[in-house]
């Protein structure tokens, strides 16, 4: 007859994350932009994203993605948005901790009441950080940081983002 166990017992640790197969990733917020010509330059608030990712988990604690982020201001009738696209690389530096990068097309369109417009492309960079509320969670729940400047033929716009995420991992 094995003893009798009296007292309490320890409840079992929290399950860890199990990223794998497909990520998708959405984040909405809000954004401050800027635009620069020159010595010219002007800041406003915005909006941040949606920004969107697809792709898949290299490894348990990397996802390689298409991402599609910016913002997007509009006063009056005028509209700037400001966006990259191209590939993406997340890294769970922990389960609750992400870092994230890419390196991709940059785009930024403005367009005047008036209905005229202006479109380029050129460089950009997409680098962020967030943490994961319910990191165990299939479907789960982030804040995030993200920073994208971008370099296009005489101007350069830079977006900072405060966002709210979620996240099929």
């Amino acid at each position: 007859m094995a003893p009798r166990q009296i007292g309490w017992t320890p409840p079992p640790p929290p399950s860890r994350a199990t990223r794998h197969g497909l990520a998708f990733e959405a984040n909405l917020g809000f954004a401050f932009l800027s635009l620069s010509r020159g010595i010219d330059s002007e800041a406003s608030n915005a909006l941040g994203g949606i920004n969107l990712g697809i792709g898949g988990y290299a490894a348990e604690t990397v996802a390689i993605t298409f991402r599609v982020a910016g913002a997007t201001y509009t006063d009056d009738g005028a509209r700037v948005t400001q966006a990259i696209i191209g590939p993406s690389i997340q890294y769970f530096a922990t389960d609750h901790l992400f870092l994230g990068g890419g390196l991709g097309i940059g785009v930024l369109d403005i367009e005047q009441p008036t209905g005229a417009s202006l479109q380029q492309t050129g460089t950009a960079i997409d680098l962020r950080a967030g943490y994961v509320f319910n990191p165990s969670a299939k479907h789960a729940f982030h804040a995030s940081l993200e920073f994208v400047p971008t370099t296009m033929d005489g101007i350069s716009a830079t977006s900072f983002g405060f966002l709210a995420g979620y996240q099929l991992q």
